[in-house]
């Protein structure tokens, strides 16, 4: 019987199991390797995660079923008007930060995704800048979104000098747009804003009590001169709807 002879462009079978084997050998170590990476990535340790939910695959209980754990966790707006760069609309999610009172490892964290049935979440080293992308107040070329972020549980944002002074300012400007003529009335209002708020504007009493009582004094001049700062159009509609409330008028307009 004749030996069938081999193509000289084909692999001998001693080669053919080489090159099987070498395959098998990366294919291992690249799996080895993605294991470790999980295993490390797993260890990582911190006090605060993100999660984006979607409401069409979560279950239509989730944040009473994340109360129940106890967990201090911020809920933002329904984004239901975000954009993909191809002008496609996304589809609808919320953003929730959940904060531990400890650190805790991201394989505790990544174990919310069985209850919330969501992506694996991301560690955040500050909750600040994640806050404030719930509503995209730093992303003006996003849609943004009016309605205040909901906490549970006790979910209070930590805040750094830069965050107190920018809420600060944010409360001075709702003095007017809410038309707070008593301090008291002030801080109703930052309640609904939220607890950072309130605390900010219960810090700052003497300043946000001056603000109130000459505001309420000269109510005229002050909003006249408020709306002539403003370049905003929606913070001058505000300023206008409440001088309209109390009969005045701009004075380029009398």
């Amino acid at each position: 019987m004749s030996r069938q002879k081999r193509r000289p462009d084909e692999p001998s079978a001693s080669s053919s199991s080489l090159n099987k084997e070498s395959s098998s050998n990366n294919f291992n170590a690249n799996a080895a390797k993605n294991q470790d990476d999980n295993n490390k990535q797993d260890r990582l340790k911190g006090r605060h995660f993100s999660y984006v939910i979607y409401p069409e695959s979560a279950p239509s209980n989730w944040v009473e079923e994340l109360k129940k754990r106890g967990l201090a966790f911020v809920v933002s707006p329904l984004h239901d008007k975000d954009i993909n760069p191809d002008g496609t609309p996304k589809k609808a999610h919320y953003h929730v930060i959940v904060s531990w009172g400890n650190t805790t490892t991201y394989r505790a964290a990544k174990g919310l995704c069985a209850l919330l049935n969501c992506p694996q979440p991301q560690m955040l080293k500050s909750c600040n800048g994640m806050y404030r992308y719930l509503t995209h107040k730093d992303n003006p070329e996003k849609f943004q979104y009016k309605e205040q972020p909901a906490c549970y549980n006790g979910w209070v944002r930590p805040l750094d000098n830069a965050d107190v002074a920018n809420i600060k300012r944010e409360i001075w400007q709702t003095v007017y747009i809410r038309d707070c003529q008593e301090y008291g009335e002030l801080l109703m209002v930052c309640e609904q804003l939220g607890p950072e708020y309130f605390e900010v504007a219960s810090r700052n009493t003497l300043f946000f009590k001056s603000v109130c009582d000459g505001y309420r004094h000269n109510p005229i001049r002050t909003l006249q001169r408020r709306y002539e700062t403003l370049i905003d159009e929606d913070d001058k509609k505000a300023i206008k709807s409440v001088m309209l409330r109390h009969h005045i008028t701009l004075e380029s307009e009398d």
